[in-house]
Order: C-alpha cells, then structure tokens, then sequence
C-alpha cells in the first residue's frame, strides 16, 4: 500500500498518455508486483483513459478500454468504481481479468489532484501470492497456510481451490466448513472451527486471522490429531501465524 501512494502521488501532474506508459514501464521494475494500472476518470483535458502494464516474459502495456469499459458498472471494473466510491485505498477480492487472462488481486488507490482524476493500482496473479506462502510461510508438517477472501473464495490455496468455502462444505457434506464461510463473511471470527478433513482424512482445526492493509484472511488449516485439543499447541500455531502475517504485511506494504 505504500508503493501505490507513492505511485499515485508521483502522477498528479501527468497528463500525457505517453508519460502514462513511461511511468508504467518505470515502476513496473518492482519485482513484487505482477503489473500495473492507471486510469483516469478525466485529466486535465478532460480525457479518459487506462492502461495496465502486464509483466510476464516482457512488459506489454495494454489499453484496458479494449476488453471493457473500466467506467461502467460491469463485473471487471468494480476495482475502479469502488475505489472512486470510497475515495480510499481497496484491495480487491480475486477475480478473473479478461485483459490477463487469469486470477488477480488489485491493490487500488484514488487520486485528484491539479485537474487529475482516477485511479492507480499495483496487480498480483494469485499464483504469486501462493509463490509467497510456499515459499515463506510453511507450518511444516502440521498443515497449511492459505488466504481467503470477504466472500469466503480463496486468493491461494495450495490445491489452487477455485471453489469457495461454502462451495466446499456443501460438496463434501460439511456443515463446519459452511459455518466457517458464514464467520468469516460475517467477521466474526473469534472461533476455532473443528472438523474432519475429507481429503487429508484427519481430524482438522480451521482457524483465520485478518490480514493488515488488506481485506484478506490468513488462513490455518491445522491437522496434527489428539494435540489440537493442546492450549499449548494451539498457541504454538497462533505464533506461527504471526510470523506468516509479518511475512506478508512486509510484502504487501
């Protein structure tokens, strides 16, 4: 969140598209994101315009206008109209985006200022923010970490789940699981959730903790037999879970 004040500060005097696109292809050297956007509900000239900066074997920086229109109400621009709505930083929930072609998460900040108007935003492929939790956020051979959504749908899991939460307890007849979708929807989470894991086949312990900046949760899904009912187990994975959450608040800041 503090690259993309950073980069919404920098484009308050930009007005050109073709400064747009240098300034994509200047902050699209930051390893940690997987793309960029700007977009202007009106500049100076009263023009309207975005452009995403797609980074994959090479940048290729796109006019997001052609695959749809970001200032409509339609189910790919809501990145652009809450942030304008809300008038603060957003972090949107996964969606599909037709000009990447798979699962993203867009961090969104508005910007007005010196006749400007609209909208800057760092993007990540869910795929990097599983990389992320592989990489340096294992809790070994107790089970796994993963990062679900407001809707319960899950930003990265690592079977790379395209079903949410309450999707998976009603195919695996699992009522835990469906309550856990409702407190996490509800953000009331102030509860562990034991259930039997079909696909691990062991007793199971879900447990979430909201992550900083974000709109996201840290999920646990915790099986490790009779030592769940442990105080002393379950604190051990409560501090497990703080380091995977200072691990992405630096990632994400």
């Amino acid at each position: 969140s503090g690259r993309v004040a950073t980069l919404s500060t920098s484009i308050f005097k930009t007005t050109e598209e073709k400064q747009i696109k240098e300034k994509l292809q200047f902050y699209c050297n930051d390893n940690n994101v997987d793309g960029l956007i700007i977009a202007f509900e009106s500049n100076i000239q009263g023009q309207s315009y975005a452009y995403m900066a797609i980074k994959n074997l090479e940048l290729k920086i796109v006019n997001i206008s052609e695959y749809y229109d970001f200032k409509s109400e339609n189910e790919y621009s809501f990145w652009y109209s809450n942030t304008i709505k809300s008038g603060k930083l957003f972090w949107t929930n996964a969606i599909f985006d037709p000009a990447y072609g798979e699962k993203i998460v867009i961090c969104c900040m508005p910007f007005a200022a010196n006749g400007n108007r609209g909208v800057v935003a760092f993007i990540y492929r869910t795929t990097t923010i599983f990389a992320l939790l592989n990489d340096y956020c294992s809790i070994g051979r107790y089970g796994f970490p993963y990062i679900i959504d407001t809707l319960a749908s899950f930003v990265a899991h690592p079977q790379n789940e395209d079903r949410s939460l309450e999707e998976l307890g009603d195919d695996f007849n699992d009522n835990t699981l469906i309550k856990f979708s409702d407190a996490i929807k509800n953000n009331n989470i102030n509860q562990d959730f034991i259930h039997y894991n079909t696909a691990t086949r062991k007793k199971c312990i879900e447990l979430a903790y909201p992550i900083k900046h974000t709109n996201w949760f840290l999920g646990l899904s915790v099986y490790n037999g009779r030592e769940l009912e442990s105080h002393e187990f379950r604190q051990e994975m409560r501090q497990s879970s703080l380091k995977i959450l200072i691990v992405l608040f630096i990632y994400f800041v």
